[in-house]
């Protein structure tokens, strides 16, 4: 393993669903079990294609206007089944590990920046139950600030909490949300295009880099 003799970056601040962990499977698992159970018949074609985005987010979508309390019901046995069973169905994206280990056995230091509001809870623990918490420092969701993503509120609280500036940071996103939060920071930013989005999405908005696998962030430190 070669040495950083020579970091451009210090700090690398990491989305979480669908840069740093694939977690599709996982909310689609959680919705299923939890329409099911409630009565509602979805396709899983249909789950996949809308829970790109949050669950309470697009549930009315998927079965149709819901009263006040029927959909809050839905919603606390979706986050329920996701927080006790659903987070296991998730994974590292690949070569996610390897850049992880490879940074922090090489003094950079790891945050994760994440817009989650319903499932805050569950991301310890699934990073635990991935062999991937040791190698985080700190982690910003968006209940942290009063504006979260694509505001600069959660990656400039995360370089706070990890005493570094901008210019010595990189950040890695997969969405637009990610590229704007950074720009703003003044954080350059790499946009990972195996995510939730794709290279025509996010080209738009001219991130710094454009990467295809996490791997090649070990070329840019």
């Amino acid at each position: 393993m070669f040495l950083l003799a020579h970091k451009r970056y210090e700090i690398l601040l990491l989305d979480f669903d669908g840069t740093l962990v694939s977690t599709l499977d996982s909310f689609v698992y959680s919705a299923n079990k939890a329409l099911s159970l409630m009565g509602f018949n979805v396709s899983l074609e249909s789950l996949y294609t809308s829970l790109t985005k949050p669950f309470d987010r697009v549930v009315e979508s998927l079965v149709g206007p819901l009263e006040a309390m029927i959909k809050q019901e839905l919603i606390d046995k979706y986050i329920e089944i996701y927080n006790t069973e659903g987070y296991k169905y998730s994974k590292p994206n690949r070569g996610a590990l390897e850049v992880l280990d490879h940074l922090t056995n090489n003094g950079v230091k790891l945050g994760i920046v994440t817009s989650r509001t319903l499932l805050c809870d569950s991301i310890q623990r699934t990073l635990e139950h991935l062999s991937l918490a040791k190698y985080v420092s700190t982690l910003v969701t968006a209940r942290d600030v009063a504006r979260p993503k694509p505001h600069p509120d959660q990656h400039l609280l995360a370089l706070r909490r990890l005493g570094g500036t901008a210019s010595h940071a990189l950040s890695a996103g997969d969405s637009p949300e990610d590229i704007q939060g950074s720009r703003g920071a003044g954080i350059r930013v790499a946009a990972y295009t195996k995510g939730f989005y794709t290279y025509d999405q996010l080209a738009p908005y001219n991130p710094d880099y454009m990467i295809h696998e996490l791997t090649e962030l070990l070329q840019l430190f």
